[in-house]
């Protein structure tokens, strides 16, 4: 068994230090629980705020030294993390998703693929998937409007992934409810766990709904985060419901993606 957490917090758009120093909190009340990992939600280091991005407020270098303090929380703590920041590149800015070990090690970092029409005009296209392995469970990474496209998930598994985390920033009102029973079949139709991290509160003139989640295989709710800022936690075990029918609806010559697997 391995045991995951996601995270939701009330992040101050633009704000770096009160945005780390809350996710660093909730890396030691993870730590302090025994977990190896714990999902943030989109742009968690900056918030969801797509005019201060444009101003060029939001990015980040990931070789530079910003992230040192977080790096070292991840290496102090012996977790891992996995977080949505801007970077800044020569040929613009990606939406991205840092996957940091518990050696404070960035090890991949995934680009948002489905870009909705605001931020088309900001963001670059990503066109790689990303895997990486915790004690022989795969993980594979979405961000946000990601998980409105089934086949997104359907790629990732039959790559290898038995966990999809989802990096989201999911309004109230918005398509995407935990109610909607959309996760609970993404889980069922592909057999793997499906984390959802999302804010709670408001900033940048939007109101997010929480619902931070964890959803297993057989597509049961786990754990639900309300609007309560925290760590939501769950252990993941091989059920016996599942792990006998590796049936993936979707065959190799119709995986477009190219998808990196961490070693």
């Amino acid at each position: 068994m391995l045991k995951v957490a996601t995270a939701q917090f009330n992040a101050i758009a633009g704000n770096f230090g009160h945005n780390l120093k809350i996710i660093v909190s909730l890396l030691e009340e993870a730590a302090q629980k025994q977990v190896r990992l714990v999902l943030f939600p989109e742009l968690s280091i900056s918030g969801y705020d797509l005019s201060l991005v444009e101003e060029g407020r939001c990015s980040i270098n990931e070789k530079g030294d910003g992230l040192a303090y977080l790096l070292n929380a991840c290496r102090r703590l012996k977790i891992y993390a996995v977080l949505g920041v801007c970077i800044q590149r020569e040929e613009g800015i990606s939406n991205s998703a840092l996957i940091i070990n518990d050696v404070g090690e960035i090890i991949g970092i995934y680009d948002k693929h489905y870009l909705d029409s605001s931020e088309k005009e900001i963001f670059l296209l990503g066109k790689q998937g990303f895997l990486f392995e915790i004690d022989q469970w795969v993980f594979s990474v979405a961000i946000s409007y990601d998980s409105y496209y089934p086949e997104h998930a359907k790629e990732m598994t039959f790559a290898g992934a038995q966990v999809y985390l989802i990096l989201g920033a999911f309004i109230k009102g918005g398509y995407m409810k935990v109610e909607s029973n959309y996760f609970s079949e993404r889980a069922i139709e592909n057999k793997i766990y499906i984390l959802i991290s999302n804010y709670i509160g408001a900033h940048s003139g939007m109101s997010f709904s929480g619902d931070s989640s964890i959803f297993s295989p057989d597509g049961r709710l786990m754990v639900s985060g309300n609007e309560t800022m925290g760590i939501y936690i769950a252990e993941l075990k091989i059920l016996d419901s599942v792990q006998d029918d590796n049936t993936i609806l979707i065959s190799a010559e119709n995986i477009t993606t190219d998808i990196i697997r961490d070693s």
